[in-house]
């Protein structure tokens, strides 16, 4: 049975999708789209269906 493109599976399809493109940018480039972790803020990035920097 293919996957479905709707519900849940649509929902989680496009979060892996936003979520590998960060990463291949990433290894491409070297720059990401979030500061780099320090342990002063811990700037942490949250995928999910709005993706966002949080101080942890």
């Amino acid at each position: 049975m293919p996957l479905a493109r709707t519900g849940p599976e649509a929902q989680a399809l496009a979060l892996a999708n936003r979520m590998s493109a960060a990463w291949i940018a990433y290894a491409r480039s070297g720059n990401r789209e979030w500061a780099a972790f320090a342990a002063k803020d811990r700037a942490t990035m949250v995928f999910d269906a709005s993706s966002r920097v949080v101080g942890d």
